[in-house]
């Protein structure tokens, strides 16, 4: 099993996003089934199984772009033997929310504040350095 357009701790910045999914067995795959945050959101049986591999396609589902919360994703996939083969794909971000995608940016997030801090810094430093300088000056 291999979602080819998704990566855990990832952010998708757009309103729906499609997960695409490849899932192989050597002899026939009985089942896949898709979970989104613990919920099955989307099943292939047998026959669509066939025909998504006769006509060269992947497994897809959509995730909503509505949520904040980070999502996990999990695919089950039975072959005929009855063995399963299972992915999962964890803290996963669908937003639009300008917010949530700069605080889930960890080196955007604590690089903007280590500027900040640096910038307070320097100002802190040019302002005593500036009193010191004038109060030599008026001695």
């Amino acid at each position: 099993i291999v979602a080819t357009n998704l990566e855990s701790g990832k952010t998708y910045p757009v309103e729906n996003y499609t997960v695409k999914i490849s899932s192989d067995d050597n002899l026939k795959l009985n089942s896949v089934i898709a979970y989104l945050d613990g919920a099955e959101c989307k099943t292939w049986n047998e026959d669509d199984i066939e025909k998504l591999l006769a006509d060269g396609e992947e497994f897809s589902f959509d995730i909503s772009g509505a949520s904040t919360q980070a999502h996990s994703v999990k695919v089950v996939s039975v072959d005929a033997a009855g063995n399963e083969a299972i992915e999962e794909y964890t803290n996963v971000y669908v937003t639009t929310d300008i917010f949530v995608r700069y605080y889930n940016n960890k080196f955007l997030f604590f690089g903007s504040i280590g500027g900040v801090i640096l910038l307070a810094g320097l100002i802190v430093f040019l302002v005593v350095f500036k009193r010191r300088k004038s109060s030599q000056i008026e001695k």
